[in-house]
């Protein structure tokens, strides 16, 4: 499945009946978007019709010129509950439906792990089931002090859907992930960045910016971008293939205005 074919998928299964609140809001920046959550009333929880609307903004991405996307909710004590449960339940009517959601969910999370601008997921409360899940797609995750990482998923006798097991396993490795996913309890944000799973504790998202983004954007948007891909490349391609497009890369960005400046700066130009 593709992502057009996954916001085609998301947008049938939303279809029909009453529609839900909730939406999923694009702000772009200069070199920064931020794609918030925005459903207060549920926790942030997002409907069939929700997950589309992200599959949307990650495609508007892919085209963007900027350097980070920053995923965050505002508001309450949840960052997000999950899939909302009386929107999926009431619309996902067979195995095939609930299959279909995971794989659409799945790869609009997978491709925006893919984009080649670095993204950052900033959890101000609860994530839980596929909140953890979203929170965990993102390169970089970090939680406020009441930030909460839950994967809930056994204890509701059910398993990640949405790419989140595999996610897992490559942040913290396997006995980690299956511990963690096993026994099925909230991580607060000092257990998230002592297993590996979180990077800081920050009190508010401007501080994540200020302290985390901004000095990375001194390099320039093109270098950052550059860099995302590289290493996007040693992620998933043989290490030849990957050796080939970092060189590539690197090429795009030699005697750029950003290098150029760079190199002036320092008196070297």
């Amino acid at each position: 499945m593709n992502l057009d074919e996954a916001i085609r998928a998301l947008t049938e299964l939303a279809e029909g009946g009453d529609p839900v609140a909730g939406e999923v809001r694009l702000h772009l920046d200069g070199p920064v978007a931020r794609i918030q959550l925005h459903n207060p009333s549920a926790r942030h929880a997002m409907t069939l019709s929700m997950m589309a609307q992200l599959g949307t903004a990650v495609q508007r991405l892919s085209s963007w010129p900027g350097a980070v996307v920053i995923l965050h909710s505002e508001g309450g004590d949840v960052f997000c509950a999950g899939g909302h449960l009386g929107d999926v339940l009431g619309r996902i009517q067979s195995p095939g439906d609930a299959r279909t959601m995971c794989l659409a969910m799945g790869t609009i999370l997978a491709s925006l792990a893919s984009l080649s601008a670095m993204s950052i997921a900033w959890v101000h409360g609860l994530a839980l089931g596929g909140g953890a899940e979203l929170a965990t797609s993102a390169d970089f995750l970090f939680m406020a002090p009441g930030g909460r990482v839950h994967f809930v998923h056994l204890a509701l006798g059910i398993v990640p859907g949405w790419g989140g097991t595999g996610r897992l396993h490559a942040r913290v490795g396997g006995p980690v992930s299956l511990s963690i996913l096993s026994e099925a309890r909230p991580l607060n944000a000092k257990e998230c960045v002592a297993l590996g799973l979180a990077e800081g504790v920050e009190e508010t998202l401007e501080r994540v910016v200020q302290r985390f983004v901004e000095p990375r954007l001194q390099g320039g948007v093109d270098a950052l971008r550059a860099l995302k891909r590289q290493v996007q490349a040693h992620r998933t391609l043989p290490s030849t293939e990957a050796l080939g497009q970092e060189a590539d890369v690197f090429a795009e960005v030699w005697g750029g205005p950003a290098h150029r400046k760079a190199l002036a700066d320092r008196g070297l130009g």
